[in-house]
């Protein structure tokens, strides 16, 4: 789909901050723990790079400018930051196999990153309040080379990436990752999100 490039690739965060529509029923802000300082970026946004979030409704229709937008970032030395799972509301929900698709045409390696915590210093959209203070958890895992990235069937690569993603987001060094409850964050008209189905099988294993 694109020549090999010589640097930049895919980073897939376990965590979300995608903007979904104003759900129907607002969660409550959670309570504060421990430590994160306030970042010029959460006022100005990133200060290199590009950043692109269209709207639920528009991603069809804009699914080929962001692969420009990729291509070029890519290009240019950059790296490309996709959330995997295409929301916010928690690690119940599925991983979306478009970002391996997307690192497939490229030709670019991924590189996981598992990020917890993060709800509680901003719960976009359900809170509008930033709470410093917090703590927040990141580990970056073993990068999977383009060679294993494109040979692999993109389907079946996401389903591996997040089952190992999300043991890791769920190890006790971790903060506790964001849980989705239906009757607590209430409804999204328009956005589409799946839930894993693996879920329920591991909780019941455990």
């Amino acid at each position: 789909c694109s020549p090999r490039s010589p640097s930049g690739g895919l980073a897939a965060p376990a965590s979300s901050r995608s903007r979904p529509p104003t759900p129907r029923r607002a969660a409550s802000p959670s309570s504060a723990t421990a430590t994160a300082a306030p970042s010029p970026s959460t006022r100005n946004g990133s200060s290199r790079g590009t950043r692109t979030s269209p709207r639920p409704k528009e991603r069809a229709r804009s699914s080929s400018s962001r692969r420009t937008l990729a291509r070029t970032a890519i290009a240019s030395g950059d790296h490309v930051v996709i959330f995997p799972q295409g929301t916010l509301l928690g690690i119940q929900t599925a991983f979306l196999p478009g970002a391996f698709r997307l690192a497939q045409c490229l030709d670019v390696p991924i590189l996981p990153v598992v990020v917890t915590g993060t709800s509680r210093v901003w719960e976009h959209p359900f809170s509008a309040r930033l709470r410093y203070g917090q703590r927040v958890s990141m580990t970056v895992m073993d990068s999977i080379g383009r060679d294993e990235v494109c040979s692999a069937d993109a389907r079946m690569l996401c389903l591996r990436i997040q089952r190992e993603m999300k043991r890791v987001a769920l190890d006790q060094a971790h903060v506790p990752p964001r849980h989705y409850e239906p009757e607590r964050d209430g409804t999204w008209p328009g956005f589409r999100f799946e839930l894993d189905p693996a879920w329920a099988q591991d909780q019941d294993s455990r």
